[in-house]
């Protein structure tokens, strides 16, 4: 049995610090008391990351899809701990349509999806917030994308990688400018650039985005684009670390408070260009940028 030498409140706080500064250890420190285990298990089970498909950084522990599937079949205890808390779900590449239907509708509180997976979802996830997924997921032009995704904020979308163009749909002016159809969308990042046409479409015609941010994986100052919408401060390019790679990426954004959170640099960027901390032909961005 162990003893208390900290107030019960500071020594919760302190744990779970611990727990957000390195989740994969998290699984260690239940054991050390019961509330200890009391406090973290929470924390354990908000963010799921199906293995399989991740990069080689892994910021959070991660299941077997069969055993997160058997799971779910049998709603043992587990699966109900997981659908309850968990907020965060990756899914990777070869979890198939059908599965991961399955899971949307498992985890009734998700807020935050990355799917690798370039069809439709048809499974109403009513409090998602945060989408990573490839353009064609969404159906911008069905008469219910308004009402699927009536609560989602930040959406970040790619394709499978930096050699394919954009397609699936968003090639044309008029179907960039369908993401207005997203009544709640803020933040809308796009990895790599789809050109000036696109850019221009989404920012004038989605006047409540807060943030158009364009991922690139390398600059040379040679190919700077020419646009009169450059001066918009809402559009930020970030080049990022050779090792940010998308579900990298997604799982430093899913741990709430990390340094490099790219939303929230994004965001106090374009801050800095709307109040001339930083000229308004400053556009490029970095993660260590202060």
């Amino acid at each position: 049995m162990s003893t208390r030498v900290l107030p019960l409140e500071l020594e919760q706080t302190i744990f779970e610090l611990a727990a957000l500064d390195s989740p994969s250890r998290i699984p260690v420190l239940l054991l050390v008391a019961w509330r200890v285990h009391h406090w973290l298990e929470p924390l354990l089970y908000r963010t799921i990351l199906i293995a399989g498909g991740l990069s080689r950084t892994t910021v959070y522990p991660h299941l077997p899809f069969h055993a997160l599937r058997a799971s779910i079949n049998g709603k043992d205890a587990r699966y109900r701990k997981l659908a309850m808390h968990a907020r965060s779900l990756f899914i990777p590449h070869y979890i198939s349509l059908a599965d991961r239907e399955v899971l949307c509708k498992a985890f009734p509180h998700l807020m935050n999806l990355y799917t690798t997976n370039n069809e439709t979802l048809h499974a109403t996830v009513p409090h998602l917030k945060q989408l990573h997924a490839p353009p064609r997921v969404l159906q911008l032009h069905s008469p219910t994308v308004a009402t699927n995704f009536a609560s989602l904020t930040h959406l970040h979308l790619f394709v499978g990688n930096e050699e394919v163009p954009w397609s699936a749909g968003l090639t044309l002016q008029s179907n960039w400018a369908a993401l207005q159809r997203l009544p709640s969308l803020s933040h809308l990042a796009l990895r790599k650039d789809p050109g000036e046409s696109a850019r221009a479409a989404v920012l004038q015609s989605c006047t409540a985005l807060q943030v158009l941010l364009i991922i690139c994986g390398i600059w040379n100052t040679n190919m700077a684009p020419q646009s009169p919408w450059l001066e918009d401060p809402r559009l930020v390019f970030l080049v990022t670390p050779k090792d940010h790679n998308g579900p990298e990426m997604w799982q430093r954004d899913a741990l709430s408070g990390f340094v490099d959170d790219w939303w929230e640099k994004a965001e106090e960027w374009v801050n800095k260009r709307k109040n001339g901390t930083v000229s308004v032909e400053k556009y490029m961005m970095s993660l260590t940028e202060e």
